[in-house]
């Protein structure tokens, strides 16, 4: 990872830059040291590395496909990908400790990392039905945030930015339908495999990927 020069204020906690296509260099991570990154450093290089963007991108460019894809804008794919991989970093994790209770903390870490999708449907009622912050502030609640600054924040962040979490979490569950025949062992599919051509196929509409995606499996 490395630190960025642009002001703290307004620099995202951490994001991957995406290398320019006629190189494939540099794979960078940027973190903001004004997020405290220290605490959720793991889940961080998840997303952004590996097996999230970095991952994903590095992946897709040894493919050698035509260079008009990555003028492509697939945000749902990229970030629906990072945000659906997340739990198999916690697994692998878990795995490579070699502790049992690792893979408890694990699913834990992942089960509070999920819980952010209360924001989805916040982004969903604030932009279409148009709720106040005083009705954000009673939604939010009832997942325990009451600080009002807390409160706040996110609502002038969800305001600002409209759509902005559907990529995720609209993207993760996408990716998560499409991997549900894989997780049952009946399927006698292997899960790797889908991984694999969900990477290779690289970033396109969801419409396109299910058509590659159903005559694959």
């Amino acid at each position: 990872p490395h630190r960025s020069t642009i002001p703290e204020e307004y620099l995202s906690p951490a994001f991957y830059l995406t290398p320019p296509m006629d190189t494939g260099t540099p794979n960078v991570i940027y973190i903001n040291p004004a997020a405290g990154y220290q605490a959720w450093a793991f889940t961080t290089l998840a997303h952004e590395g590996f097996p999230g963007h970095l991952y994903q991108t590095v992946t897709f460019q040894r493919q050698k496909s035509s260079n008009i894809r990555n003028l492509l804008c697939t945000s749902g794919f990229a970030e629906g990908w990072a945000t659906y991989i997340e739990p198999y970093a916690y697994q692998y994790a878990a795995d490579y400790i070699q502790d049992p209770s690792a893979t408890e903390l694990a699913r834990i870490s992942w089960l509070t990392e999920a819980s952010i999708m209360h924001v989805l449907l916040l982004d969903i009622e604030i932009h279409y039905n148009g709720w106040t912050q005083a009705e954000a502030a009673s939604f939010l609640k009832a997942f325990g945030i009451e600080d009002s600054a807390v409160v706040s924040e996110i609502y002038q962040y969800i305001l600002e930015t409209p759509g902005n979490y559907l990529k995720y979490y609209w993207g993760y569950l996408v990716f998560w339908t499409y991997a549900l025949p894989n997780r049952t062992a009946l399927a006698g599919l292997d899960l790797k495999a889908f991984h694999s051509q969900v990477l290779k196929i690289g970033g396109v509409q969801f419409p396109v990927l299910e058509k590659y995606i159903d005559a694959e499996f």
